[in-house]
């Protein structure tokens, strides 16, 4: 009977065993493909979607005669908008905004 019991346990704590080096895997696998994977997928639906609408713009150009310095003060703008930080700086401001509003949301909190 203890040799039945033994092997029943062992054999119980190799499924456990088995079980989290499975969940390890499996979370490593999602973890390795939502760090590499994914960024570039984005990457390159955001450069589709703004090489779609610069030949939008490409063809309204030649159609209507609009100055091509309109379309390039967007990439202007960006670069201002890098090297003064403007976009850090906007993200630090809309994260203190909603920290405040996470911060009234709890109540017996005054801030």
């Amino acid at each position: 009977m203890t040799a039945l019991i033994s092997w029943l346990l062992s054999a119980f704590g190799s499924w456990v065993g088995y079980s989290v080096v499975r969940f390890t895997a499996m979370k490593l696998f999602i973890w390795t493909i939502v760090i590499t994977v994914l960024p570039v997928l984005f990457s390159r639906l955001i450069y589709m979607l703004i090489e779609g609408v610069m030949s939008t713009l490409n063809t309204i150009d030649g159609t209507y005669g609009v100055n091509s310095y309109l379309i390039n003060f967007t990439g202007i703008t960006a670069w201002f908008a890098v090297h003064l930080k403007i976009v850090e700086g906007f993200s630090l401001i809309m994260s203190a905004v909603a920290f405040r509003m996470a911060i009234r949301m709890i109540p017996f909190v005054r801030l």
